[in-house]
């Protein structure tokens, strides 16, 4: 059950997060998005991006551990 919860939330982000990138920066219906379709996305998307790299980087304790043989 926990692991289809978590499929299944990360299936409706990724759904939220494609339609808004192909409404917003394709423009796929027409409808203008504003500000937030023009600025506050955009950034949104590079501070998701960046907060995935940065988590990558403080959590080495999820890596296979690398023994020299």
């Amino acid at each position: 059950i926990e692991r289809g919860s978590w499929m299944a939330a990360v299936g409706l982000a990724l759904f939220a997060i494609f339609g808004l990138f192909f409404e917003g920066a394709l423009h796929v219906s027409g409808v203008d998005l504003g500000t937030v379709g023009n600025l506050v996305l955009p950034l949104l998307l590079v501070v998701i991006g960046l907060a995935l790299l940065a988590g990558n980087f403080i959590k080495p304790g999820n890596r296979p551990s690398q023994t020299a043989q």
